[in-house]
């Protein structure tokens, strides 16, 4: 008996990766899964190799600069459930690779620019259920791949001009139940030119799976 346990424990002392944080489900080379572990920061030694990141429902409250150096390879990156207020500049800066970020469901006030200014490969962005009431000119200004942006449920109360620039790819876009009171003239004709561009594309995927 004390053999096999012996066997046993050897066994999963191989499977283990070395320094892999405690509170993380680590799949090497794939994802890690850290949801609901009560961490009020980002775990370090994270395998590099991951592309997938899940830190949703925990107690995370700011993300600070190059907190992501590590994992350059993220693809997608769980940050919803959370109480985060804060999102430092630079706190994606290397995360080239992402596609999907996911930060609904936290507290946070504003979006700044540059706050995604190196992410050109992101497709969808979700950032719902906040307390958002101000999103800065030039935000998603380097988003060329931006297919889903998903806005709704904060307290926006002003569009400025410039805000959803270069988002030509965008096929989903979401701004209800907010508060906007002000929309600047060159505002509106962005907003409507988008939503028609929305409305257009999906109506050519709509007829094109009809001939299918």
């Amino acid at each position: 008996m004390g053999r096999k346990l012996r066997c046993v424990l050897i066994f999963l002392i191989i499977l283990k990766e070395p320094n892999m944080p405690e509170a993380c489900r680590c799949a090497p080379s794939s994802a890690c899964k850290c949801p609901k572990q009560g961490l009020t920061s980002i775990p370090q030694n994270l395998p590099t190799s991951i592309t997938t990141l899940d830190l949703s429902r925990n107690k995370l409250t700011s993300i600070k600069a190059v907190t992501f150096a590590s994992v350059p390879r993220l693809q997608t990156l769980y940050l919803a459930y959370n109480k985060i207020t804060v999102i430092q500049r630079g706190a994606f800066a290397n995360l080239h690779q992402l596609q999907t970020l996911a930060l609904h469901y936290n507290q946070l006030t504003e979006i700044r620019a540059g706050l995604f200014a190196n992410m050109s490969k992101l497709q969808e962005l979700v950032v719902t259920y906040n307390q958002i009431t101000m999103i800065q000119p030039g935000t998603f200004v380097n988003l060329h791949q931006l297919k889903s942006l998903f806005l709704s449920n904060n307290k926006i109360a002003m569009i400025q001009h410039g805000t959803f620039v270069n988002l030509t790819r965008l096929q989903q876009f979401y701004l209800s139940f907010n508060q906007i009171t002000m929309i600047q003239s060159a505002g509106i004709v962005l907003i409507v030119t988008i939503i028609l561009t929305v409305w257009y594309k999906r109506k050519i995927i709509c007829y094109c799976n009809d001939q299918w």
